[in-house]
């Protein structure tokens, strides 16, 4: 029971089954004095997320030591909310989801630079709210912070790639026609491949699948399938690294339409197989997409090609997902199915001081752990299928996405793995139940408009970039969008230059930062004016 009385400072003061949250003396002195001796002033914060706090004598002193910063304040107590003596910029107090909250709450940049101050004695009266709170926060930093890694490791290869790109399909003689009922969009039922271990249970289903419904594959799931017979219909791919192109290779002579982000690594995009452009949103798409004689599907971004390729489905009116071999685990040192392309690098290098089954070892078991509960199985046979399901990291953080994100469709997962992702087990479909229908009505299109030279692009942000230090010295909100722009670019080509410039903003390394990002844009430059195709030149 919570308790309310004054302190001897005069201020309000709660207790919570006779534990005190505040001081009984002066609760918002001890406030000011824990947040001098948590919060270093070395360090330029842009939030601040306070955890508990009681009656918000925290948020008061964070308030006045950084009034510039973001407050975030997660209130474990409805209660003690309502007898709040201070105000965040953002508060939660139990109503609502936690996790949209935090999303909404904080951008991405303020997450990089981000001071967390918890309350002890409020986790102390409230502990089951406290944990939830902090695996929500530790969850969502977790993932911002793979996407931070991801966009440090591949931010330049995005770029070239979708200059590489748009210059090949600037290049082809005639835009993609739209879905009808004979594309591979158009349809009410689809099929996702993935290349978890469990895909291999799936291939006689999926071969005995009616035309009604479609089959996408993830490109690691492509050679997996060939081997089997068995064609999809249209391969989601969204992948910008090097062995990227080596899934999608198989395709050659297939004329198998691949739907991908400018962004993505594509195999040979100049020859004249379809290409469905996904729109995600990215500084480059949006400018480059406009050189394009062709439609494009908006799409919001995602940290998966199996979560990407659902939000396509939902994106396009499919009614229903059938996921198969979406595992996000390995079985043992097994984390892909038989026929996988990996299988043709990885064989080559095995020798005899390292044998094939150390590389496996390596490559699935060091830093992943076991997921708990029983061992997968062939429903067929009974047998487990490779030993004990193992999860890594960066598995973990794909797994808690899907579990908890909105649904842009209904899924069913077939054959599911151990980890949990709050998804209905089912049954793949056989026999022709549906008719096909024409889905096109459901498209989220952007439609071509007149081809623009790409060297206008690059000098848009070429030119925004002139904005980078004013723009690094202001809110995230506060910016205009030429200043958004110029640090979009900069964190995407020069991702640890720029988290190390935004802790440290009044210095001389916001110009350097510019200039590294110009360097890098003009290397890109230089390849399109080594070309003649359309919009190479200024």
């Amino acid at each position: 029971m919570i308790a309310y009385s004054p302190a001897r400072s005069g201020e309000l003061a709660a207790s919570h089954d006779g534990r005190w949250i505040h001081s009984r003396y002066d609760p918002r002195m001890e406030a000011h004095r824990f947040v001098e001796r948590e919060a270093s002033t070395d360090c330029t914060y842009r939030a601040a997320v306070i955890l508990g706090d009681g009656l918000g004598y925290l948020v008061d002193a964070v308030r006045k030591r950084f009034p510039s910063v973001r407050l975030v304040w997660l209130n474990y107590s409805r209660d003690l909310f309502d007898h709040r003596v201070a105000d965040a910029d953002a508060m939660w107090s139990g109503s609502g989801s936690l996790e949209h909250f935090l999303d909404h709450a904080l951008v991405e940049e303020e997450s990089s630079t981000l001071l967390v101050l918890a309350w002890e004695p409020a986790a102390r009266a409230f502990p089951d709210v406290a944990e939830r709170c902090l695996t929500a926060l530790r969850t969502m930093l977790d993932r911002r912070t793979a996407v931070l890694a991801t966009e440090g490791f591949f931010g330049r290869r995005w770029l070239r790639n979708s200059v590489r790109n748009a210059l090949a399909l600037c290049s082809r003689s005639s835009a993609e026609p739209k879905p009808a009922a004979h594309h591979p969009l158009s349809t009410d039922s689809v099929v996702i491949a993935a290349a978890g271990p469990s895909l291999s249970l799936s291939l006689s289903d999926l071969a005995a699948l009616p035309d009604t419904t479609r089959i996408w594959a993830l490109p690691s799931a492509v050679s997996v399938l060939l081997n089997a017979g068995i064609r999809p219909d249209l391969v989601v791919a969204t992948d910008g690294g090097a062995y990227a192109i080596e899934h999608l290779k198989p395709l050659r002579g297939l004329g198998i339409p691949v739907a991908a982000p400018l962004a993505a690594a594509l195999d040979r995009p100049e020859d004249d197989y379809p290409i469905v452009v996904l729109n995600q949103g990215s500084w480059f798409e949006r400018d480059l997409i406009g050189t394009l004689r062709t439609a494009s599907i908006s799409l919001p971004p995602h940290g998966t090609v199996a979560g990407s390729a659902w939000y396509l489905a939902g994106a396009v009116g499919v009614r229903t997902v059938f996921f198969v071999g979406l595992d996000l685990c390995s079985a043992d040192l097994h984390s892909h199915p038989p026929g996988h392309r990996f299988e043709r690098i990885l064989w080559p290098v095995a020798k005899r001081t390292n044998p094939l089954y150390t590389i496996l070892y390596r490559r699935s078991v060091v830093g992943s752990e076991v997921v708990p509960g029983p061992a997968p199985t062939n429903p067929r046979t009974g047998r487990v299928i490779g030993g004990r399901a193992r999860i890594s990291r960066s598995m973990r953080v794909y797994a808690q996405w899907f579990a908890e994100a909105a649904p842009p469709t209904d899924a069913i997962r077939i054959h599911p793995s151990p980890v949990a992702l709050r998804m209905p087990e089912g049954v793949l479909p056989h026999g022709n139940r549906t008719p096909r229908v024409d889905r096109t009505d459901g498209l989220r299109l952007t439609e071509p408009g007149t081809p623009a030279p790409l060297q206008s692009a690059v000098d848009r942000w070429t030119k925004a970039l002139d904005l980078l230090p004013k723009a690094l010295r202001r809110p995230p909100r506060e910016r205009s969008d030429e200043e958004a722009l110029a640090c979009d670019i900069a964190r995407t080509i020069e991702t640890a230059h720029y988290l190390t410039v935004l802790r440290h903003p009044q210095s001389a390394g916001a110009e350097a930062l510019a200039d590294a990002c110009r360097a890098t844009i003009a290397h890109c430059v230089g390849r399109m004016r080594q070309t003649n195709m359309p919009g190479a030149h200024p």
